[in-house]
């Protein structure tokens, strides 16, 4: 993803703070690996997965790694080099939607891919705030604030400062390997903010969205 528009979207108020911040030590932290339960070709009931061109490596146009703060960050188009992947998101499953917020309310409703970055923030464990991915017992079970990024759309399960979304599950399986989970629909349990941002900057929040998607990431370094 272009980082000149992350570095514009930043400087829009609350989305600075609420998980593009992480976007500033980009360049910088370990190397991991990240791979999606679904993709673009099998989707199934995931609204976030992979372009089907199998796990995303850190290295070239690809940035996935955790950063000083042990958080997760994920750029399948660093700096639009050549080599770039995407991400498929689709937008099938509202949990409310805003009736006074104008067109467009979804970028798209059936997978589509984009060029993405998605972050993780917040990591609690038994319900206390233990800083990124890194810092989580091992092994352990926790919640995180998970934010991806779409070209002027931002997908937001972080209820500190978009209420009415709420945090996804995070797994640590041992020293090197984290499962991230959003739940499907029927447990009722994990739905996302869909934040639009306008050409002046203004973000409009459109709705809750039900956003299941399970994400692998290895550390082999760790």
């Amino acid at each position: 993803m272009n980082r000149s528009a992350v570095a514009f979207a930043a400087s829009c108020g609350v989305l600075a703070v609420a998980g593009l911040i992480d976007a500033a030590g980009a360049g910088t932290g370990i190397p991991v690996t990240v791979t999606f339960q679904s993709s673009i070709q099998s989707p199934g009931s995931d609204q976030i997965g992979s372009d089907g061109n199998g796990a995303y490596v850190d290295g070239g146009a690809i940035e996935a790694r955790l950063d000083a703060s042990g958080n997760l960050n994920l750029d399948t188009a660093l700096h639009d080099l050549a080599g770039s992947r995407t991400l498929f998101v689709a937008f099938q499953d509202a949990k409310t939607v805003c009736t006074t917020c104008g067109a467009p309310l979804v970028p798209f409703t059936n997978p589509t891919l984009r060029d993405a970055y998605m972050s993780t923030s917040s990591v609690t464990v038994n319900g206390t705030l233990v800083g990124g991915l890194l810092q989580m017992p091992v092994p352990s079970v926790g919640r995180t604030n998970l934010n991806v990024n779409i070209g002027g759309w931002f997908v937001r399960f972080n209820p500190t400062y978009y209420p009415g979304s709420t945090p996804v599950t995070v797994t640590r399986v041992d020293e090197h390997n984290w499962t991230i989970e959003a739940a499907s629909p029927s447990t009722g349990t994990d739905w996302a903010g869909l934040i639009r941002l306008s050409k002046n900057g203004r973000e409009t929040n459109v709705g809750e969205y039900y956003l299941p998607t399970q994400i692998m990431v290895y550390c082999p370094s760790c």
